[in-house]
């Protein structure tokens, strides 16, 4: 059996996406979405937010950059990475995000899905509006496409 290394969140950008550039040109965009959640019973109900740094590349930064927003509601899929530094004190720190592969936007004109150019196995994903993409938000978290 192999491993699986796969994210999916639902939740809203707090902040405008981050923006930057490569030396070679390749775009990169950062975003931090927050899903929320209820915890405790009663009057002790209450709600708790999870802040979670997502990475998209290429092509799906330059959606980002083009059609997010702070405030947009979005579905992102994608998988988990870890990277590890020492700061100027020598301490070591962690910061663990989404290495995004798709993000489809909730507001707006309907739902909007987009692809990176390969899935995490390296078969090509179908372009977006492409029949393959007219499943709603929850049929694609029941039971997401297998890789060709």
């Amino acid at each position: 059996m192999s491993d699986v290394n796969k994210a999916l969140i639902l939740g809203r950008l707090g902040f405008e996406p981050e923006i930057r550039s490569t030396k070679a040109g390749s775009i990169i965009a950062q975003l931090r979405v927050a899903t929320n959640e209820w915890v405790g019973s009663g009057a002790e109900r209450k709600e708790r937010t999870e802040w979670h740094r997502v990475t998209f590349f290429g092509r799906l930064a330059e959606i980002a950059r083009d059609y997010l927003k702070r405030g947009s509601l979005v579905y992102v899929e994608g998988r988990l990475r870890t990277n590890e530094w020492l700061d100027k004190d020598g301490k070591k720190h962690r910061t663990t995000e989404i290495l995004g592969d798709v993000v489809r936007t909730l507001d707006g004109k309907g739902v909007r899905r987009v692809e990176s150019a390969t899935s995490g196995n390296g078969a090509r994903a179908p372009a977006a509006g492409s029949k393959g993409e007219s499943r709603d938000l929850f049929d694609a978290v029941a039971s997401p496409r297998k890789a060709a």
